[in-house]
Parts: C-alpha cells; sequence; structure tokens
C-alpha cells in the first residue's frame, strides 16, 4: 500500500461494505487486458489504494452520525476526504482511454468525492454522509458491466475479514458483488429468491431480481443458470400478476436465446436483439423483454471494451446501450443510458441514429428535472442539450 494509505489505515476500525465496494475496483475493469496495458492497469491500481486508504478512515467514523461531526474527528476525517477526492480526480484523469462506461463512472465518483469534501468542509454532515454511502453505486456499476470469471483476491480477504453475519443479506450481497465473489454473490441472490423472508415483490422492486439476472447474464453467461433460478422463483404461491407475466416471458426468452443464440458481428446481433425487444413490447417500459436487453448490453460492453477507436459502428454501440439500459437501469444515483447516448451523439453527429439518441436523451433529461412544482432544468444542462441539439442538425 503507498504512504498516504499506510498513514490513514492507522485510523481504520475495520473493513465495512462501501470500503470494499471500493477495493473491488482495482482488479475488476482491466481482466484479460494485454501487456501494452500492464502500465495503465498499475497506475489505476495505485490510485485505488490511495482511496481504498482515505475511506478506511471515513467510512467507519460515516456510520455514527455523532461520530462524523465530532469536532475530535474532523481533522482525520478532512485529510482521508481530500485524500479521497484527490485520487478519485486522479482515477478520471487516467480514464480518458478508456470505454465512455468506465468514463461515466470514475468521472461520477470524482464529482461525487469532491462533493462530499466541500460539504464536510463546510459543516454539512447530513448530506456528506448520504455523498459518502452514495459512493459505492460506481462500483457496483463497473463490476456488473463486463463478464468475468475470476474473484478479486484482494476482495476475497476484505470478506474474510467482514462479519457478514451481521450484515442483510441484501447488504451482503451488494458486498460480494463489490468485492467480485461472484459465484458466492450469485448464490446469496439464489437463497433469497427462494425465501419466503422476502416476498417477491420487494425483491423485484428494490432491485435484486433484476440485480441477479444482470449478474448470472451479463458478468458470468449463465443462461440455463439464469433459466433453473427462474422456473424455480416461479412457483411461488405469492408472486404478483405482474412478475408473473414478467418472469414466463425472461423463462421462455432464455430458452430461445439458448438454443439460437445470437451471431455475426456485435453490433449487428446487438441492433437485431433489442429491435426484437422493442417490437414485442406492449409500452416503452415493458420489462417482460428484459432478457433480449440483457443479452444484447454484454455483448454490447465487451465491444465497447475492446473498440475504443471513433467510428460509427462504436458509435452505435454506444446509441443501443443507451437504448437497453433505459430498461435494465437499477440506481437513481447513476445515469449511465444518458451519457451513453451523449456518446453516440458526440461520436458520430451526422448518422441516422443520432437524431433517435438525441430525442431519448432529451426526454430523459427533462423527466429527471421535472417535479410537481414544474420543470427546472439547470443552465448547464440546457446549455449541454442545446450543444447537442446543433451538432445533431449540423449548425
Amino acid at each position: 500500500m503507498l504512504p498516504t494509505c499506510a498513514r490513514w489505515a492507522t485510523h481504520a476500525t475495520g473493513p465495512l461494505v462501501a470500503l470494499a465496494l471500493v477495493v473491488g475496483c482495482a482488479d475488476g475493469p482491466f481482466a484479460g487486458l494485454t501487456v501494452a496495458r500492464e502500465a495503465e492497469r498499475q497506475q489505476t491500481r495505485s490510485t485505488m489504494a490511495e482511496i481504498l486508504g482515505a475511506l478506511r478512515v471515513a467510512l467507519p467514523l460515516g456510520l455514527s452520525d455523532s461520530r462524523f461531526s465530532d469536532p475530535g474527528n474532523r481533522e482525520v476525517l478532512t485529510g482521508a476526504l481530500d485524500t479521497l477526492a484527490e485520487n478519485a480526480a486522479g482515477l478520471e484523469a487516467h480514464a480518458s482511454g478508456r470505454d465512455a462506461g468506465f468514463r461515466y463512472l470514475s468521472h461520477s465518483l470524482a464529482e461525487d468525492s469532491r462533493a462530499l469534501a466541500l460539504r464536510f468542509g463546510e459543516g454539512r454532515h447530513r448530506e456528506a454522509r448520504f455523498l459518502l454511502n452514495q459512493i459505492t453505486e460506481n462500483c457496483v456499476a463497473c463490476h456488473s458491466r463486463l463478464p468475468s470469471a475470476e474473484a478479486s483476491s484482494l476482495g476475497k480477504l476484505l470478506l474474510e475479514d467482514v462479519d457478514v453475519a451481521d450484515l442483510e443479506p441484501a447488504e451482503r450481497v451488494r458486498l460480494e458483488v463489490a468485492t467480485r465473489q461472484f459465484d458466492t454473490a450469485l448464490a446469496t441472490y439464489e437463497t433469497m429468491l427462494r425465501s419466503p423472508a422476502a416476498t417477491p415483490a420487494r425483491l423485484d422492486l428494490e432491485g435484486l431480481l433484476t440485480d441477479y439476472l444482470v449478474l448470472v447474464i451479463r458478468v458470468k453467461d449463465d443462461l440455463p443458470r439464469a433459466r433453473h433460478m427462474l422456473e424455480a422463483f416461479s412457483a411461488r404461491s405469492d408472486l404478483p400478476r405482474y412478475l408473473e407475466r414478467n418472469v414466463r416471458s425472461w423463462i421462455t426468452d432464455l430458452t430461445h436465446l439458448e438454443r439460437h443464440p445470437s451471431a455475426g458481428p456485435a453490433v449487428e446481433r446487438s441492433r437485431a436483439l433489442i429491435e426484437e425487444a422493442r417490437r414485442r413490447s406492449g409500452f416503452p417500459m415493458d420489462r417482460t423483454v428484459l432478457i433480449y436487453d440483457l443479452v444484447a448490453s454484454g455483448i454490447l460492453h465487451r465491444f465497447v471494451n475492446e473498440h475504443r477507436e471513433v467510428s460509427d459502428e462504436v458509435a452505435e454501440a454506444y446509441y443501443l446501450l443507451g437504448v437497453s439500459e433505459a430498461r435494465i437501469r437499477r440506481s437513481f444515483w447513476l445515469s449511465e443510458g444518458e451519457f451513453y447516448l451523449e456518446t453516440a451523439i458526440r461520436m458520430a453527429p451526422e448518422a441516422d441514429f443520432a437524431e433517435l439518441a438525441y430525442a431519448r436523451l432529451e426526454e430523459e433529461t427533462l423527466a429527471g428535472y421535472s417535479g410537481s412544482s414544474g420543470l427546472h432544468l439547470p443552465p448547464d444542462v440546457q446549455r449541454k442539450l442545446e450543444e447537442l441539439r446543433a451538432l445533431v442538425d449540423g449548425s
């Protein structure tokens, strides 16, 4: 661990769920890279080590409002949060050559870390504690983008240090995913899906069912396992009618895709899957076609991770990712889909899909800033929309 990390680590009281969420990022995005990218990998791992050291201070204190706001802890917390913000900014700088998904997530981490340090410095402790917890969303999203056959060795050590018996199942499984212990996480998800302790509606509405499908389909690429679990889940007598409909469709689609896997170039295959989902949708956010979106997004994430050049084909891949993410979306804190659409527009504003990408992005953006008191669009967001519209219009 780097010197700053060692200094912060002397104040740590033990690993936490959110801590491990960040640590896993050090191993996650670089699995299977060529030798040519080893320097990039090592630089990012060093930066993540600094982030880890800072969080080992902040997170234990952040569990308690009294400890977090205690003047006696202010100095060490200020140092830790400043280190977090500095290294999150460094991670964002390292991400400049990566795919748009990683760039977006590293930018989100950097923005949240800067805001966290600022709020704490101003004495706005409640807002700062909220941001400290939300930082973990970035790493969960990062780990569920790409397939992975290997667990993180560092994450395994951290998981062994945590007393998981004290954690709620939903919190424990997030820790397992975040530390890249995917096989353990799948077993935990499947136990929850079978357990009468949690109703199917709760598992679905809290995103746990979707998170399971993301892990088993997009990360582990195991369609038969997903189908077998859903068949067992469908036998539960307490499924609400809407969920019966969704699960029945998912099982049918998994069976079809197992027997008839998509073939051909990645973008072409993904386009066909998403078009089939659109054709079969009964309404814009119809989740009965979720399986098609998940399989397509998995293909697309692999494609953009391998193709970093600027081209119409890569731009279309980002457009299709934006379309599929609208139905997959699990986090209200992150807006990956909107960033994918923006990336598609900037990369190929003259392409046929750019107009559709802008229309989708504009609708998502306006909806996000609308409420009971009307539309409140920040000036910088308005300027971005105008800039993207001008690109599409060629003006």
